[in-house]
Parts: C-alpha cells; sequence; structure tokens
C-alpha cells in the first residue's frame, strides 16, 4: 500500500466558453497555473512537513503530485495575462498506488460574471444581502460586462446568460 498520484490538467482555452484543450500556452516563463489540495473540511492539504498550496507551475498544463490516499478539493490559479484567474474547483478521490486524472476547467471572464450575477440573486432568495443591494451589485457586474469579450459560441452552445435567465425564471415561477 502506498501514495496515490493526482496528474492534474487544466483546460482552457482564451475566448472559448469551456474548452477541453489542454492550456499549453499559460506555463513558465509566465509562471503557469498553481495547484492548491484541500482536504474535505476545506483545510490545505499538510503531510509529512509539505504544504499543498500553491503547489507548481504546471508545465503545459500538466502537474503530478504524489498524496496520501482520501478525498481532495482541487483548485488552481494563474498570473497569467489574458487568462481567466482561477479554474473551477474539482473533487477527487485517490486510493492507494492509484493514479488519478484530474481535470479543471477554468471559465472565461464572461461566465465568472454571469456566476457571479446568480450568486447575488440566490443571497436575494435566501434573504443574505437586501434587494437593493443586489440590484446595484449586478448593474455593475452588467456594466463591466460590456467591456469583457463575449465567448465564441460553438455550434449548438447557448449563451451562458440564457441559461441562467431561463433557470431564474423557473424560480420565479416556483414562488
Amino acid at each position: 500500500m502506498g501514495l496515490g498520484k493526482l496528474n492534474i490538467w487544466i483546460r482552457y482555452e482564451k475566448g472559448v466558453t469551456w474548452s477541453c484543450r489542454v492550456d499549453t500556452e499559460n506555463w513558465p516563463p509566465w509562471n503557469g497555473w498553481k495547484v492548491t489540495i484541500k482536504d474535505c473540511t476545506g483545510r490545505i492539504l499538510e503531510w509529512c512537513g509539505k504544504r499543498y498550496s500553491l503547489i507548481g507551475p504546471t508545465k503545459h498544463g500538466h502537474l503530478e503530485v504524489e498524496v496520501p490516499p482520501g478525498s481532495y478539493i482541487i483548485s488552481a490559479l494563474s498570473g497569467a495575462t489574458g487568462c481567466n484567474t482561477y479554474t473551477a474547483p474539482a473533487y477527487v478521490q485517490v486510493g492507494c498506488d492509484e493514479c488519478v486524472c484530474v481535470n479543471l476547467l477554468a471559465p472565461i471572464q464572461h461566465y465568472c460574471a454571469w456566476y457571479y450575477i446568480a450568486g447575488v440573486r440566490q443571497a436575494v432568495r435566501d434573504e443574505v444581502i437586501p434587494k437593493e443591494v443586489a440590484e446595484r451589485a449586478i448593474a455593475t457586474a452588467k456594466e463591466v460586462l460590456k467591456y469583457v469579450p463575449k465567448p465564441t459560441l460553438r455550434p449548438g452552445e447557448t449563451p451562458v446568460e440564457e441559461d441562467i435567465e431561463e433557470i431564474e425564471g423557473m424560480l420565479r415561477k416556483k414562488k
């Protein structure tokens, strides 16, 4: 019985909504992506004197890491220009002597702004923030969106704003 191995791949392509391509552009000398591994309580993994925070950088969108068997939440960030800074987190389980492939998607800024808008609307429904504050935050996010490049949509792909507005409409009907 031994360590598990995580093969972490960053999936990103500038201007594309969700890309399955490995990000081969954002690697040294641009510092690549730095990976953080957390346990399921959200604490950064610390094991045998090593802290698994901002490890890397990735090389050609890839990083291989040995970890003790367990369940982890993996994410990455990058300081590369023209690139989204954060990936969406991924949950992974790895066993003894097991090798697991982890794919991290880096949504483009346009998507992040719309996810923020959806989160603010949910906070109003949950009565966490006042509606007036949410309206100002959403108006500001929509103003920012005027300057953020829109994604190149592939055939059959719907814009994120349409998806979010459709879900919002369904939630309003439930009331």
